[in-house]
């Protein structure tokens, strides 16, 4: 008897340094439970609050937290499936601010969520098609999946191109769209949406939102141009597309493309893809260099790029 009252819980024998680390145990338990169950549910009810505030002030955050929210509304945490509250908390949080994008009608705010649950994912280790914020990989739609083709569709009928913000929000649903071998029915027009945008990175619409994506958007067409399937667009033509990527104004433009955003153009996505790749990649580097020459002259990357695609067999 004198022994299992020196004993710990379920009648171990603990020592002073077992004790202490069980307490730390607990009190980790404890600020888990804390986040989990008061923290993270009351960070959901505030944005959601600031987005039915105001539809102002809801569309402003899209760029701050949106790829938050999706990360939260995609993620696969043990946690979340203990708790499938807290999901549908990040989901009806995610409708929420889709509700904000100007551009399109309130009742698409489900459509929009559900497009952007389905096509991005948990970054996982060093990945092409993630985003520019590099937290997450969109993944293509499958071939017949009716939410994104009627986003897609409303976005094109709209006719003109979204504000900054709301452009941001959405663009993993054009580029999932234009990803992998196969368009998505009802997806035809995202190249059209997406070129449409891309006035949004020069002159007096300049967007520093939108700015950031053009290494993602160039990526998102280069990839298009590896398949097949790039033969079918037109009008924009997957090329014209990708040279709208690298239209540049001001008579100091070129400086203001940075390593980062030429490389989709000189890496495997471009200069040393495939064939359809290459020929869109030298395309856009030649309208850029016909207003900007000192970009072939100051930049031997560029240099070796072109002439390695002079003499490439295929050419």
């Amino acid at each position: 008897q004198k022994k299992k009252k020196e004993a710990g819980p379920g009648g171990l024998n603990l020592s002073a340094e077992d004790k202490k680390l069980v307490a730390a145990q607990d009190e980790e338990r404890l600020k888990f439970k804390t986040i989990l169950n008061e923290e993270f549910p009351w960070v959901l009810g505030a944005i959601r609050m600031l987005c039915e505030s105001d539809i102002e002030i809801g569309n402003s955050c899209l760029p701050a937290l949106g790829e938050v929210v999706v990360l939260a509304a995609v993620t696969e945490c043990e946690a979340f499936k203990s708790l499938p509250r807290l999901g549908e908390e990040c989901k009806e949080a995610l409708a929420t601010m889709a509700s904000c994008v100007y551009e399109l009608d309130e009742d698409d705010s489900e459509m929009i969520c559900a497009s952007l649950t389905l096509c991005c994912k948990k970054r996982t280790g060093k990945s092409q098609t993630s985003t520019s914020g590099g937290s997450i990989d969109v993944v293509p739609f499958p071939a017949h999946c009716d939410a994104p083709a009627q986003v897609v569709s409303e976005m094109d009928e709209f006719g003109d191109v979204f504000c900054g913000a709301s452009f941001v929000f959405v663009f993993p649903i054009l580029k999932a769209a234009l990803t992998g071998p196969r368009t998505t029915a009802g997806c035809e027009t995202a190249l059209t949406v997406l070129e449409r945008h891309t006035s949004l990175m020069i002159g007096e619409d300049l967007d520093i939102h939108v700015k950031v994506l053009r290494k993602d958007m160039a990526s998102t067409v280069l990839e298009l141009l590896s398949h097949d399937r790039a033969q079918t667009f037109s009008n924009p033509s997957p090329i014209d597309a990708l040279t709208s990527c690298y239209v540049l104004d001001g008579d100091n433009g070129s400086s203001a493309l940075t390593s980062a955003e030429l490389s989709p153009l000189l890496d495997e996505r471009g200069a040393l893809g495939v064939k359809n790749c290459r020929i869109g990649a030298m395309v856009a580097l030649e309208s850029i260099s016909r207003s900007y020459p000192k970009l072939i002259k100051n930049n031997p990357l560029v240099e070796n790029r072109i002439w390695m695609n002079c003499f490439a067999g295929d050419s």
